[in-house]
């Protein structure tokens, strides 16, 4: 039985192997700080296979800074630590998928790494920007002093010659930030799925290293766009340009065909209480000419809001003679009826004795009637025949009032034909699923739900949503985002949180990624700040009828005791992200009366690891101490806490459900009814481990010094063996 490691993976060693696999001849020895013999990477003879020229020399490009090679270490160095549950904190623990942790974002984004691994569709962070205007604990001006710069970077050679990649100037000020935000970004690329999108924002301090960066870290061909968003509120400088832009970098994974979009909606007019969509009438296989298709020649007015006309590649007259039929419609107007009397209705005896068998409906107040007519002589269908030429007009319906509809002409001046033949026409007119109006729409009823229709100008109209490419220029401007949060009106008023993102910025980016089940996905922000992206989240949620789920990421940094929020009475950022997460998720219920959304969320605290040291180096401690601690978990950990440090060893989302049942009188942690089963009891029978066997779980875990007895432990395998042979089984 192997045991839980409860650390993340060491994801140097990974990356060693598989180079190895790769390439097995750049792999060599060396001796790390210990004088230990370790693998290692011959990097000249690496990069010699990755070229198809001699390398002679050390010029390459490459964007380098004062740390970045420990930067690289950092964002693949293991860790002991783990996430504990903080019920008393959250909201609808029970039921909802949403997460919020507080802690370093780094060593968080190391412990996601197997539960969220290719599952985040989108990422958006707004990290610091290197502006030294605020007191984070990332602060946004990493300069150091001259004289620790130069002891740090070793400035001077022993010719006296100072050293350095960056100026003066740029290194002092851009090497830390770079340091921080690359371990960073290497790790939130590996939990993007396939085909995951990461929206970045940035100002002019850092946009292009952070560009550098993120071209290294995703790969060049990965990078979708830069987006211009206009900040609404500027800046006066007298020493520069006036500043009322921000940056938005945008990077896929794996230069995946993401198609990013935002609605332009169009609305359509609903006609009575039918609620009739526009459709497209054209012909839908591949020949659609008159000449291939005579019967189907009569004139319809079409849709001209969609491709007009017969798809494929035959759809001229020419190619389709049978679809050729004009249709005639009257709709009551003043003209051809003379007297009191020029209704359908009142007179039906003008075309019923030579059209019979088509109905005619009520539509605002008149009565339409359409007549299917083949006026058409299929003899004279050739390439270079026009309207005048094939078709012959019936006077006597137009002298009645009637318009004639024939079929659009296709590419080369063809003569089209439709979709619908005739008898299919007359039945579909006869059971009402055909409206045809005076603007070429020929419309088949298709119902939509009522709560999607809006009134305008006294007329009903159903917002149809036409998806268009992304733009560069973001209108959405942040100075809503204050009024959002901090403004009379707003969430937590005189808050004083300082440029908090616009809820609607979040919003469009996520109703413009189009990547599969678009409306149920995960979305991650480590740099939560305010906690905008969650606000969002839960806001779309409610528009759209969407299931999105959030993880928010923040450090629990301390808020100045002279700041308006620490006055209010919350002494970190993270006191504020939280409340207002409940705050807005409150008011989006009220205001929406959806009760069926997800406003909760799960606080997980980063903490050190739940094991004592003598899990991890008992070689350090003698026979007496290793007696005297019966046990290797720390004494303030709960069952809950273990639970979730082995769901994130095992890869298992923390969103997921679980509940605790009584099994032979001890308690068993059940994860997503049995993905997971846990018993951190002490003293367990082996009976109670065959119940808990007859579970059948995918994985089960137990205390190793848990069990009653020798044999209890021993025999544990066994019993899974026998009655569980597909579950993995582990001990803390």
């Amino acid at each position: 039985m192997d045991k839980m490691k409860m650390e993340t993976a060491n994801q140097t060693l990974d990356n060693l192997a598989k180079l190895k696999e790769m390439f097995p001849e750049v792999i060599t020895e060396s001796k790390d700080e210990n004088g230990e013999i370790v693998a290692a990477v011959d990097a000249k003879k690496l990069e010699q296979l990755l070229s198809t020229k001699v390398i002679d020399g050390d010029e390459s490009y490459d964007f380098t800074w004062v740390g970045k090679k420990q930067a690289m270490i950092e964002a693949c160095k293991p860790i002991r630590k783990t996430l504990r549950p903080c019920r008393e904190e959250s909201v609808d623990w029970e039921n909802t998928q949403n997460i919020y942790i507080e802690g370093d974002n780094l060593d968080v984004l190391k412990l996601l790494q197997e539960s969220y691994l290719n599952k985040v569709k989108m990422i958006y962070i707004d990290p610091p920007y290197n502006t030294g205007n605020d007191s984070f604990i990332y602060p946004d001006d990493y300069s150091t002093n001259k004289d620790a710069y130069d002891e740090e970077v070793g400035a001077i050679d022993e010719s006296g010659y100072r050293m350095f990649k960056n100026t003066e100037t740029n290194g002092r000020f851009h090497s830390s930030w770079c340091s921080m935000m690359y371990p960073r970004l290497k790790l939130a690329r590996n939990l993007l799925s396939e085909d995951g999108v990461i929206f970045i924002s940035i100002d002019d301090n850092e946009q292009a290293n952070l560009k550098k960066i993120c071209d290294e870290v995703f790969g060049v061909s990965n990078f979708y766009g830069m987006l211009i968003q206009l900040k609404g509120n500027t800046q006066n400088d007298s020493k520069s340009i006036q500043k009322n832009h921000e940056y938005i970098l945008v990077y896929t994974k794996e230069n995946c065909q993401l198609l990013l979009t935002y609605n332009n909606d169009v609305p359509h007019e609903v006609f009575e209480n039918s609620f009739y969509l526009g459709r497209d009438t054209g012909a839908s296989s591949g020949h659609d000419t008159l000449l291939e298709r005579t019967n189907l020649g009569y004139t319809i007015y079409y849709y001209e809001g969609t491709q007009s006309g017969a798809t494929g590649n035959h759809n001229t007259l020419l190619e389709r003679t049978n679809l050729g039929y004009t249709i005639y419609y009257y709709e009551g107007t003043q003209s051809g009826a003379t007297g009191n009397h020029n209704t359908l209705l009142e007179r039906t005896n003008l075309v019923s004795k030579k059209y019979p068998g088509f109905n005619y409906f009520e539509n605002s107040e008149k009565f339409i009637h359409a007549v299917a007519v083949m006026d058409y002589d299929a003899k004279k269908i050739t390439g270079d025949s026009t309207e005048t030429d094939v078709y012959t007009d019936d006077k006597e319906l137009l002298s009645l009032g009637y318009v004639k509809i024939r079929p659009p002409k296709r590419k080369g001046g063809k003569l089209g034909c439709w979709t619908w033949s005739l008898s299919n026409f007359k039945d579909l007119w006869n059971k009402n699923e055909v409206l045809i109006k005076k603007n070429k729409n020929v419309i088949k009823k298709e119902f939509v739900c009522e709560d999607d229709i809006v009134e305008i100008n006294e007329k009903k109209y159903f917002i149809k949503s036409n998806n268009l490419p992304l733009q560069s220029l973001v209108k959405i401007t942040n100075s809503a985002g204050t009024t959002v949060l901090n403004g009379n009106d707003g969430l937590m008023p005189g808050i004083g949180f300082n440029n908090p993102k616009n809820p609607e910025l979040l919003k469009y980016f996520m109703q413009s990624y189009n990547g599969k089940n678009k409306r149920d996905i995960t979305i991650l922000d480590f740099f939560s700040g305010s906690a905008t992206t969650a606000h969002a989240v839960m806001q779309l949620n409610a528009e759209d009828g969407g299931k999105r789920k959030f993880i928010m990421v923040q450090l629990p940094e301390v808020c100045d005791e002279k700041s308006e929020a620490y006055k209010a009475g919350y002494k970190n950022i993270c006191e504020i992200g939280k409340e207002r997460i409940r705050r807005a998720g409150k008011k989006i219920v009220e205001e929406s009366g959806k009760i069926d959304l997800d406003i909760g969320f799960r606080v997980l605290k980063l903490d050190d690891g739940n094991m004592k040291d003598v899990y991890y180096t008992p070689e350090e401690y003698n026979q007496k101490d290793l007696v005297d601690m019966a046990s290797n978990i720390k004494d303030d950990r709960t069952p809950e806490d273990l639970l979730y440090a082995c769901m994130l060893e095992w890869g298992l989302e923390l969103s997921l459900p679980h509940k605790v049942q009584t099994v032979a009188g001890y308690n068993v942690h059940i994860v997503d009814e049995g993905a997971l089963v846990a018993c951190f009891d002490d003293k367990i029978s082996e009976d109670a481990i065959k119940q808990i066997a007859e579970l059948q779980p995918l994985r089960a875990v137990f205390r190793d010094s848990g069990f009653a007895g020798d044999a209890a432990r021993v025999n544990v395998g066994e019993i899974f063996k026998l009655k569980s042979p597909n579950t993995t089984i582990k001990v803390l």
